[in-house]
């Protein structure tokens, strides 16, 4: 999208660098469409240095007073899921479905996995959380065919069964597939209270082939809920 530049002036000792716009390499993607940054020291010169840097920052955004601990995924200003492996292909997109239901702007496209019958999208959360008694996950879905989706909440405590010192917490739902956002809660009271979630595996439509299946989803996160027992 946009490249920025400083030169520093000093050596072994802190300073502040302000960036200056440089160039836009990429016209072609919108200002409300940047979602990654890269650092690079001392570009194009083969060298061996060591930099120290803290205490980035950029301007203000709209994000400042719309975060939420309680969010886990909305794909806007709540991205507090680390994405480390996933079979099909995860993107940011545009809501293609603006509605009572879920108006956000941007939701997450996955296109499933049309050959892996174990057809996984893994994630850590960016802190482990410990779940309320009273509080249920949830998520909201828009799926155009009737499928099974899997949520599975993973921790490192071991000694429940789990392979490697990871347990597994297994929830699932059948998607209506009636191309509308539907919100989707599970209840997980039945993990222990000492176990710390680390991961969620997200699985659409799994133990199928054949077919790569596209789902939206958005809004993960977690929610007080009195109908818990």
């Amino acid at each position: 999208h946009s490249i920025f530049t400083a030169t520093t002036s000093l050596t072994s000792a802190w300073e502040t660098l302000t960036f200056a716009f440089d160039e836009q390499p990429d016209a072609g993607v919108s200002n409300t469409n940047v979602n990654q940054g890269v650092l690079l020291f001392n570009p194009e010169v083969l060298d061996y240095i060591t930099v120290y840097f803290d205490n980035l920052k950029g301007p203000a955004n709209s994000c400042e007073e719309t975060s939420s601990t309680s969010v886990f995924e909305d794909f806007e200003c709540n991205r507090n899921l680390g994405y480390t492996y996933s079979h099909g292909n995860l993107v940011r997109e545009i809501n293609p479905d603006q509605n009572g239901n879920n108006t956000s702007e941007y939701v997450g496209e996955y296109v499933r996995s049309d050959y892996e019958e174990s057809d996984v999208i893994v994630s850590e959360f960016s802190q482990p959380f410990v779940l309320e008694a009273n509080q249920v996950v949830s998520i909201k879905i828009w799926s155009s065919i009737t499928k099974e989706f899997r949520i599975s909440l993973q921790d490192e405590i071991g000694g429940n069964g789990g392979e490697e010192g990871v347990n597994f917490f297994d929830k699932s739902v059948t998607l209506t597939g009636n191309s509308a956002w539907e919100k989707y809660t599970f209840d997980f009271s039945n993990i222990p209270n000492n176990a710390n979630i680390t991961q969620a595996v997200l699985l659409f439509a799994p133990d199928e082939t054949g077919f790569p299946y596209t789902f939206y989803y958005d809004d993960l996160g977690i929610e007080t809920s009195n109908n818990i027992k």
